[in-house]
């Protein structure tokens, strides 16, 4: 069953269960449909929903979650619990997919997924740019909407220039019909050309940008075919990347100055946060563990063994984003490392 976001209310969990909720009511008959008695609840709305479901149709029941990525970060653990809990009630009866543009741990923090995040962890799926024979058939299909028409030499450099990205392709071929730039430089020139390979990186976990920036090794682009043999999967993307400005952080130890391309911090970080970036910049390019950089800001043992938590850490880590970050929703610098710890990259 599609369950698509875009139809939400807002963007509260109660929302959420009543898409699903109400969605589910059209599958199922209507003498047995929970529309006419709704419970108080949402979440036991979608509980009696699903008992009639499965008591009347007798089908196992997906959900297909599409546009996820805007309502998530406003979901709370709860919902998350209470989801993983309607999963192992109807366990091998229930499932849910989620469609999202970014992986699911990178919109919203793993402590709010918990036991939830178990069922996705190892079971995401990349989709990657299309293969040559669906990138044409693609191509024919834009041609045939808009009444035009490409010679097999400029088809080819389309399917060349894009990758098979659709929407890299269609771009191209919407500038292709009144223009016929020559290099990749000139293509990024035309906004629908430039926006899509922005929407693109933006999209790509902050280790990944990084990445394809500096061209260090990472398995992961070779899975999600950003990367083919040693080479970004399009041209033009890669021209988009070489564009990418290079902010440098550097932490002066003689003073405990903190620039970021060249231009000193407008707030000065405190004790601790400064204890922790020094930590972080000395072994910078290496993932350090939670509990090494808890060590690190709170050295005595008396206090770590009292349990300085994890939310701690998070708290000032978040602090120092805030303060030598672009964007601190798309950290480069200071980068989470799911399960691990967190890296420190000198060029963002």
């Amino acid at each position: 069953m599609l369950i698509d976001c875009n139809l939400l209310v807002d963007t509260c969990p109660d929302s959420f269960l009543d898409l699903l909720s109400s969605s589910l009511n059209e599958l199922t008959p209507q003498e047995t449909s929970t529309e006419k008695s709704v419970p108080d609840d949402a979440f036991e709305w979608l509980s009696a929903a699903l008992k009639a479901f499965f008591e009347t149709m007798g089908h196992s029941l997906a959900f297909l979650v599409d546009s996820f990525d805007e309502p998530a970060p406003f979901f709370d653990r709860t919902l998350f619990n209470r989801l993983r809990a309607l999963r192992d009630r109807y366990k091998y009866r229930l499932s849910f997919l989620f469609a999202t543009r970014k992986p699911l741990e990178a919109l919203i923090e793993k402590e709010l997924l918990r036991e939830f995040f178990d069922l996705f962890a190892s079971n995401q799926i990349w989709l990657g740019p299309l293969e040559e024979e669906d990138a044409f058939w693609s191509l024919q299909r834009f041609c045939e909407r808009h009444q035009c028409t490409f010679d097999r030499d400029v088809v080819e450099n389309l399917l060349h220039l894009s990758g098979g990205h659709p929407g890299l392709l269609r771009s191209l071929a919407s500038v292709q019909r009144n223009s016929s730039p020559q290099s990749c430089t000139e293509w990024l020139e035309y906004p629908a050309v430039e926006r899509e390979c922005t929407l693109l990186w933006e999209d790509l976990p902050s280790a990944f940008q990084h990445s394809l920036r500096f061209g260090s090794a990472d398995s992961a682009l070779e899975t999600t075919e950003l990367v083919r043999n040693g080479e970004i999967f399009s041209p033009v993307f890669a021209s988009f990347i070489e564009n990418q400005r290079e902010d440098e952080l550097v932490l002066l130890p003689s003073t405990g100055e903190v620039m970021v391309s060249n231009q000193p911090l407008e707030e000065h970080l405190t004790a601790k946060e400064y204890a922790l970036l020094a930590f972080l910049y000395a072994r910078s390019e290496t993932i350090c563990s939670k509990d090494a950089l808890i060590r690190a800001v709170w050295p005595e043992d008396a206090v770590f063994e009292k349990g300085v938590r994890d939310d701690n850490l998070a708290q000032i880590v978040r602090r120092i984003r805030i303060k030598i970050e672009p964007d601190s929703s798309t950290p480069r610098f200071l980068v989470t490392v799911p399960g691990r710890g967190y890296i420190l990259h000198r060029k963002g």
